[in-house]
């Protein structure tokens, strides 16, 4: 939506941007009312009859004692693909029937349950959750994501050096967000 409104202004300095029926204050008070719906309290129950059989975070190896380490800012870290490695990876994807970022939350997974040492772990994920309440809330502009829970449970097995983390699509079972 930024991205359109640039380009609005961009070709056209004088262009008037039509004004919003809806702002993000709108739309935060309106969520109030979800917890009152069907959907919501289905998934709520559906959450709460898995509650007990959630597996715990992955149990990271500490560097330090806790109680030794001083408070730090948390920093950045990133890594960008060449376009090459990227086509090879979405071409990959696209053959399992699976998104990039499946691909490379599956990746993470695997990384993380092979430095905690176990093989189910609760994961978090941010999502877009910007729900279809007003015909302009695509326009709005706010912090649209709900932290989404993922069970996970990594199965080692052989694979060659260099092969893909397996992933697949997710089956009908698996947690759901609302």
């Amino acid at each position: 939506m930024l991205s359109r409104d640039l380009l609005t202004f961009a070709a056209d300095w004088n262009a008037a941007l039509p004004p919003l029926d809806i702002h993000f204050g709108d739309y935060v008070t309106s969520l109030a009312g979800l917890p009152a719906t069907e959907a919501w309290q289905a998934d709520r129950d559906w959450w709460w009859s898995r509650l007990d059989t959630l597996p715990g975070p992955p149990a990271l190896p500490l560097a330090a004692d806790p109680q030794q380490v001083r408070p730090v800012t948390m920093g950045n870290r990133e890594h960008r693909w060449s376009a090459g490695h990227w086509a090879a990876l979405r071409g990959q994807c696209t053959e399992r029937g699976v998104t990039p970022s499946t691909a490379m939350l599956t990746a993470f997974g695997v990384v993380l349950a092979r430095w905690a040492g176990h093989r189910r772990m609760l994961l978090n994920s941010l999502q877009l959750n910007r729900l279809p309440i007003h015909p302009e809330v695509q326009r709005v502009v706010g912090a649209f994501a709900a932290t989404m829970l993922l069970p996970s449970t990594w199965i080692p097995g052989p694979r060659s050096p260099g092969s893909p983390p397996p992933c697949r699509r997710r089956p009908a079972s698996t947690p759901r967000t609302t």
